[in-house]
């Protein structure tokens, strides 16, 4: 399970880098023109919604990573660290929570 988390997280991240680079980073694309060629190739098959699922993927990874680090016994063994690992991942999950939360009830949400 230690290999399988990391391999499908590092997977994960390097393709979401990719597309990113592509589609979310105007100065590349405005620089190299085969990278410009390739968006303008498939920006008629990624719609929105792809890329709101792709931040959602995001997320996936950072769980993956999560759960990875917390199989690997040697790094577990380290209670200083775990401690400030878990600490700040809780403190993130709580925040990211908190905002998504804020956001929902706060702003009306479009129809």
């Amino acid at each position: 399970m230690i290999k399988l988390t990391g391999d499908w997280a590092f997977d994960l991240f390097i393709g979401l880098m990719l597309y990113s680079l592509i589609f979310m980073a105007g100065w590349l694309t405005n620089h190299i023109p085969l990278l410009a060629q390739i968006k303008r190739t498939l920006e008629h098959l990624f719609k929105h919604e792809l890329s709101v699922w792709l931040h959602r993927l995001n997320l996936l990874a950072v769980v993956l990573v999560f759960i990875h680090v917390q199989l690997i016994s040697y790094i577990t063994s380290i209670h200083p660290y775990m401690w400030l690992f878990n600490g700040y991942s809780l403190l993130t999950l709580v925040l990211y929570v908190g905002n998504k939360i804020r956001l929902a009830t706060t702003f009306p949400t479009a129809s």
